[in-house]
């Protein structure tokens, strides 16, 4: 009867432990593919990352713009154009991801309300 094991024998922590279990409920949803793939979009957005891009790119610029002597002025004009282009990409791609998110958004409430 050595073999056998007592629930006490592995229990090594100072406090005892209280498992509880609580109530859940799963809906299960139809949709189609074309439907899911509409609302996919949700997580990996083009337009997001390439907000990401240009606001790294904006504050880049403007840090070299603002921190630092640039003597020729061509130089000085290329840097001044691309902070230039960088607030354009920032603001066109963040406009356009905030309305795929609430497109996605709208799409996925429309599914659930109507499986209700």
């Amino acid at each position: 009867m050595d073999n056998q094991l007592s629930p006490d024998r592995f229990d090594t922590s100072p406090q005892p432990l209280t498992i509880q279990y609580a109530k859940r409920s799963v809906v299960m949803l139809t949709v189609t593919k074309d439907e899911l793939e509409s609302v996919s979009g949700l997580g990996g957005s083009l337009y997001l990352a390439f907000f990401g891009i240009c606001l790294g790119a904006l504050v880049s610029f403007s840090i070299v713009l603002s921190t630092t002597s640039i003597a020729s002025p061509f130089a000085f004009a290329a840097y001044v154009g691309l902070t230039a282009i960088s607030v354009i990409g920032t603001l066109l791609f963040g406009v356009k991801s905030i309305q795929e998110y609430k497109a996605c958004r709208r799409r996925l409430k429309q599914l659930t309300q109507e499986a209700v």
